[in-house]
């Protein structure tokens, strides 16, 4: 509880990780929107995340130009696309374990846990 500037007192929610004051009465604001700053805003949270919904699509323009499709994440199938690029591209298995190829993909999708070397090598085996 804390008073304006004309004596009123009112409810406020507090950040735990940014100290950002907003209001929170239940009467009035609830505390969706202190939900909605810890998820969305405040990047010092463990809960932030920069992107939508992992389960939710997103559209992605088709490899044949047909326009917007949309797309899910899918871990199994950015697998595959390792072994088939490490394939096609006739790179070492160890590429996936450089520096500069996990930030790629940590920019490319933040959700796709690189394999290990021994994996994309079971993977091409088994392609």
């Amino acid at each position: 509880i804390k008073k304006d500037g004309n004596g009123v007192e009112k409810i406020i929610g507090v950040c735990n990780y940014c100290k950002l004051e907003m209001p929170a009465d239940p009467r009035k604001n609830g505390t969706t929107g202190l939900k909605t700053h810890i998820e969305r805003r405040c990047k010092l949270s463990p809960l932030y995340q920069q992107q939508g919904d992992a389960n939710q699509p997103s559209l992605t323009t088709d490899t044949m130009g047909s326009g917007l499709v949309p797309h899910t994440f899918n871990q199994k199938k950015c697998d595959l696309k390792v072994v088939k690029f490490i394939i096609k591209d006739e790179h070492p298995f160890r590429v996936v374990e450089g520096s500069g190829f996990k930030e790629m993909m940590k920019e490319v999708q933040p959700r796709f846990k690189v394999p290990s070397r021994k994996k994309v090598a079971e993977g091409v085996w088994e392609l």
